[in-house]
C-alpha cells in the first residue's frame, strides 16, 4: 500500500491567483511588444545610418548631363575615397520624383538633373573638395554625403527610443503596483496559512520565503505567457508586413538575440511578483504579531 503523497504548504491552481496570472501575462505581453520595437528599431536606425554614411549623391545640372556624367564618373573613379560609382538612367532619376510629382510624366523639354550613386569611405570622402574638382573640370554638379540625413535620421530615432524606453518603464511600474495590490488580495484569502504556520513555529523569514518562492514561480510562468503570444503577434505582423514589401521595401525581422532579451524579461517580471509577494507577505506577518 503506497504512501499518502504530502499536500504542499502553498497548492498550486488555487482561483485566487488566476487574477494576478493573467494580470503579469497581459503585462508581459504588453512590455515584450515595447523591447521588442526598440531592439528592431535600434537594429534597422543602425542599417539606415550605416547605409547613408557609405553612400553620396553627386547631382550634375548641366546642359550636356550625359556627357558630363560620364566625365565626372571618370574622375570620381580616381579617387580612392570612392569606392564604386553608378550612373543613374534618366527613367531612374525620373522615377525618383515620383514621390512629388506622382506617376505623371514630364515634358520632354524638362532636363532632369544625371544623378551618380557612389559608395563611399567616409572617413576620407570630402564632398567639398570633390566638388570643386569637379567644377574646376567644368562640369557644374553638386555634392551630397547624407550626412544631413543621417543626423535627422538619428535624431529621430534616439526620440522615438526614448518614448519607448518610457512605456516599458510605465509598464514594468504599473506591473509593480499591480502585482502588489493582486498580490495582497492573495494573502488575504491565504491570511489562515499565515497564521498555522505561526503558531507551529516557523519563522518569519521561512514563511516570507514560501511566498516569495511561490510567486516567483507565477510571475515567471505568466511572463513566459505574455512573452508566447506577443512572439505570435508579431510574426503574424511580420508575415503581413514582408509579404507586401519588395525587396526595396523595409522587411523586418526577429533576431536570436531578441529572444535572450525577451527571456531576461521573464526573469524580471518574476522577480517583479516575487518581491512584491515577499514584501505583502513580510507587512502581513507584521500585521499578524500586532493583531495577536
Amino acid at each position: 500500500m503506497s504512501s499518502p503523497r504530502p499536500t504542499p504548504i502553498l497548492p498550486k491552481g488555487h482561483g485566487e491567483e488566476r487574477p494576478l496570472f493573467v494580470i503579469m501575462a497581459i503585462m508581459a505581453f504588453l512590455a515584450s511588444l515595447s523591447l521588442v520595437l526598440v531592439l528592431m528599431g535600434l537594429r534597422q536606425s543602425a542599417s539606415w545610418q550605416n547605409d547613408l554614411k557609405s553612400a553620396a549623391t553627386v547631382q550634375i545640372i548641366g546642359e550636356d548631363t550625359i556627357s558630363d556624367a560620364d566625365k565626372a564618373a571618370d574622375i570620381l573613379r580616381t579617387l580612392s575615397s570612392v569606392r564604386s560609382v553608378d550612373i543613374l538612367s534618366e527613367a531612374e532619376g525620373r522615377t525618383l520624383l515620383n514621390p512629388w510629382i506622382g506617376e505623371l510624366d514630364l515634358p520632354n523639354d524638362i532636363t532632369v538633373p544625371a544623378l551618380i550613386r557612389l559608395e563611399i569611405d567616409d572617413t576620407t570622402f570630402d564632398p567639398v573638395e570633390i566638388e570643386r574638382r569637379l567644377i574646376t573640370a567644368g562640369i557644374e554638379a553638386t555634392v551630397d554625403n547624407h550626412r544631413q540625413w543621417s543626423k535627422n535620421l538619428s535624431s529621430t530615432w534616439n526620440r522615438v527610443r526614448l518614448a519607448l524606453f518610457s512605456l516599458l518603464a510605465i509598464i514594468l511600474c504599473a506591473t509593480v503596483a499591480i502585482s502588489t495590490f493582486a498580490t495582497r488580495s492573495v494573502l488575504q484569502v491565504r491570511r489562515n496559512i499565515i497564521l498555522v504556520l505561526g503558531q507551529v513555529g516557523a519563522t518569519d523569514s521561512f514563511i516570507g520565503g514560501l511566498f516569495v518562492k511561490r510567486f516567483l514561480g507565477l510571475g515567471f510562468k505568466a511572463a513566459i505567457t505574455g512573452i508566447i503570444f506577443a512572439l505570435i503577434f508579431v510574426g503574424i505582423f511580420m508575415l503581413w508586413q514582408n509579404m507586401g514589401t519588395d525587396e526595396t521595401g523595409l522587411k523586418i525581422k526577429v533576431e536570436f538575440s531578441d529572444i535572450l532579451w525577451l527571456i531576461a524579461l521573464a526573469f524580471v517580471m518574476g522577480a517583479i511578483s516575487a518581491l512584491t509577494a515577499g514584501a505583502a507577505a513580510r507587512r502581513s506577518i507584521q500585521n499578524n504579531h500586532k493583531s495577536g
